[in-house]
């Protein structure tokens, strides 16, 4: 799941266990995780990672729960852990050693274009083949079904506003070529980035590569490296970011990341330096033209006005008690 969901899940887990909860971030070790909780939360994409370098096994896990477990389908990372979970040869465990696998899901369909177009029950029985699955519950209980229901809001019909789709100016698209091109310039310096040309910047997977390269220099050493990979992870996580926050907010928050960084070691390495200086040129660039030519964003705009009328009372609605967006 991404960051905010979980954050919410170990949140939740920790209010309804007393068992030790731990949120996986993208620089640590599945594996260390494993060893000292007894409940993970982490991206399906970081544990693909760990299987494939070796650094654990499926034996080294009692369950396994995949929410939103309907996006099963075509390249998504729940289907290469299924293929080690299918095919134990791969890590050469028993299948008595199989971790328990428990789906979630409240959409009974499919993200993959070449499904989409089946019947609702053939997406249920390709997700059920795919997740190895022997068991479909639902709920059925109508005290559970109220219990649901008292969680989940549900808006009515003059709740709903319309947002434009999203626009931007053309110094957006400006801007974020700066940050792709430092980004290139940086991950050029890196030894062994071929393994980043397959991944888009700022996507899960072009992170988590950025990770494994760092746990690699760290084995071997290179202290320059595991710096250079930092800052790339740094910039990488912010990246995104662009698409929905305000330009100079990100910019901002990401200057004060690397300044952090780089002020942490009294006697920086040379190519330490020269990623720094690289990054403050770009930045300080993009924030003195962004002071006449701003980067405009549509939908954050329709957003704030939206918020700005609810704010004051003025937007439809604002007196109900599950208002929606």
């Amino acid at each position: 799941p991404r960051k905010a969901i979980r954050q919410q899940q170990a949140t939740v887990l920790k209010q309804a266990t007393n068992l030790r909860v731990e949120i996986c971030e993208d620089e640590q070790v599945v594996h260390n995780c494993v060893v000292h909780n007894d409940i993970i939360v982490l991206t399906p994409q970081k544990l693909v990672n760990s299987l494939k370098n070796g650094h654990m096994k499926l034996s080294d896990i009692d369950m396994m729960i995949f929410d939103e477990c309907h996006n099963t389908s075509g390249g998504n990372p729940y289907c290469e852990i299924m293929k080690y979970y299918l095919c134990p040869s791969l890590q050469n465990f028993e299948n008595s050693t199989k971790p328990i696998v428990i789906g979630l899901t409240a959409t009974i369909g499919s993200k993959d274009s070449s499904e989409k177009k089946h019947p609702v029950l053939d997406n249920l029985v390709s997700i059920c083949s795919k997740l190895a699955c022997c068991t479909i519950s639902i709920v059925q209980n109508l005290e559970n079904i109220q219990e649901v229901d008292s969680l989940i809001p549900r808006p009515s019909n003059d709740s709903f506003e319309f947002v434009r789709k999203t626009q931007y100016n053309r110094y957006f698209y400006d801007y974020i070529k700066l940050m792709k091109d430092l980004l290139t310039v940086i991950a050029d310096i890196l030894e062994h980035n071929e393994c980043l040309a397959s991944h888009e910047m700022g996507t899960s997977s072009y992170i988590q590569q950025l990770v494994i390269l760092e746990e690699y220099a760290q084995k071997l050493g290179q202290v320059s490296s595991v710096s250079i990979c930092e800052y790339l992870i740094c910039l990488s996580k912010k990246f995104l970011a662009f698409y929905d926050l305000p330009f100079d907010m990100v910019l901002n928050e990401i200057n004060k990341q690397i300044d952090i960084y780089y002020k942490r070691n009294k006697n920086p390495y040379p190519v330490e330096t020269l990623v720094y200086n690289y990054c403050k040129e770009t930045l300080n660039k993009i924030l003195t033209e962004y002071s006449s030519n701003p980067a405009a964003n549509s939908k954050l705009n329709d957003l704030i006005t939206l918020l700005e009328g609810h704010a004051n009372g003025k937007a439809k609605g604002n007196n109900r008690k599950n208002d929606a967006l």
